[in-house]
């Protein structure tokens, strides 16, 4: 059995003595009346809560913790009132070693000020929360979470290392955070949004929203107005957009869903999938798109990726090379040209649409709604031409056919190289 002798438990219980001898905690306060201007907090190494009334007084309240009682003691806590506001302010002895050990310590202050009174806080290495604001609020914080909810005014947020949380605010907003997550829901106001090594979600923006983010995923939705972002190196996802989206990624997928404008699109090496645009919808990509409801016209510029369109409420545009197109249910004129991909078109809306489909390398499959009338001009090399539509023929050979399907009047331009051309009806 282990045994402490009686002298080495005498001097454990000495050192315990000791250390908890040196240990120091107080609580310092103070209280000012509000007489107008800025409430002013300055602060760090330890966590900031700010609470509103509607009183005219402001008052603070601070709980110093120190391994080290003498350092502690020379922790210093004012309360001021100046005809430019209120200043709040912990101040701390230089260094992080006292007697030649290293220190631990810390600050809790809690705030509370009038609603009306705006707020300017500055903190570092500790968390920042503040709730209930009727003004302006100016919010910098680093190494630590900041939360801000239900407040009114317009309002500023700076992180870094820290996550930023912004719930039910009615005012503009701007948000700038990096190396920590962004979350912001409920928003009656403008809100611009800037992170980088981090996740930005927004939710429920009732006016313009623009976020630009690198290095971390973006999820946007439920917005009211015009919707801006700006990724890459990760993911978009963008539902229920209030308005025009203008979106911008690299190295990332991207999926739109419900927009209640128009949207212009562009990214690059990586799939895009679009569902309901209200609007005309302008895609860049060099990766795997796909469309569904687009209400107005469809323009694609892709490279090295397949197209996927369905339910085009308007023209169809499509540039892409090495991969398949697929068009179905487009009500308006079709022009395709690619590259060593497929082309094959379907489910056209119209009995008159101009089409013009070119590839290399690749077949071109068309289907024409049955009381249509078309101008055929078909071209391949090293391929067969096949219809089953009845043709009255201008020209044929093996690699051409002209002619008229039923009366005309629509131009059906197609040709290809090293690959077969084939018209039927719907």
């Amino acid at each position: 059995m282990f045994r402490i002798s009686r002298w080495i438990a005498a001097g454990l219980l000495l050192t315990a003595a000791a250390h908890a001898q040196d240990h120091f905690d107080k609580t310092l306060s103070g209280t000012v009346d509000y007489r107008g201007g800025t409430v002013t907090i300055e602060h760090r190494f330890g966590r900031v809560e700010v609470r509103t009334s509607n009183n005219d007084v402001v008052t603070a309240r601070a709980a110093i913790r120190s391994s080290d009682a003498e350092w502690g003691r020379q922790v210093r806590f004012s309360v001021s009132n100046s005809g430019n506001g209120v200043t709040i302010r912990t101040l701390f002895p230089e260094g992080h070693s006292h007697r030649g050990e290293n220190l631990s310590y810390s600050a809790d202050l809690e705030v509370t000020i009038p609603a009306r009174a705006p707020l300017r806080l500055t903190n570092r290495f500790g968390s920042v929360d503040v709730d209930g604001l009727r003004a302006a609020g100016e919010i910098v914080n680093g190494q630590g979470p900041v939360t801000l909810r239900n407040s009114r005014g317009t309002q500023t947020i700076e992180n870094s290392f820290g996550s930023i949380t912004v719930e039910n605010i009615a005012g503009d907003t701007t948000v700038q955070n990096a190396n920590g997550s962004v979350t912001v829901t409920k928003i009656d106001g403008t809100l611009s949004v800037s992170d980088r090594f981090g996740s930005v979600s927004v939710r429920g923006a009732n006016s313009n929203v623009a976020v630009a983010n690198t290095n971390g995923t973006v999820e946007v939705s439920d917005t009211g107005g015009p919707t801006s972002i700006s990724n890459t190196f990760a993911n978009i996802v963008a539902r229920n957009i209030g308005g025009q989206l203008t979106l911008t990624n690299q190295n990332g997928r991207v999926e739109v869903s419900d927009v209640k404008g128009p949207a212009t699109i562009r990214s690059s090496f990586a799939s895009i999938d679009v569902r309901g645009v209200n609007g005309p919808a302008d895609i860049a990509n060099a990766g795997l798109v796909k469309e569904e409801r687009v209400r107005g016209a469809l323009d694609v510029d892709n490279q090295n990726g397949s197209v996927t369109a369905s339910d085009i409420n308007g023209a169809a545009r499509v540039h892409t090379s090495y991969s398949p197109v697929f068009l179905k249910g487009i009500d308006g004129s079709v022009d395709v040209e690619n590259q060593n991909g497929s082309i094959s078109v379907s489910g056209l809306r119209r009995s008159c649409s101009p089409i013009s489909l070119r590839t290399a390398f690749a077949p071109i499959k068309v289907a024409i709604p049955r009381d249509a009338g078309y101008d055929v001009d078909a071209r391949t090399s090293y391929g067969s031409i096949n219809t089953d539509v009845p043709i009255t023929l201008t020209r044929k050979n093996e690699n051409t056919l002209a002619g008229t399907i039923g009366n005309g009047g629509c131009k059906l331009d197609l040709a290809t190289s090293n690959g077969s051309i084939t018209i039927t009806r719907e």
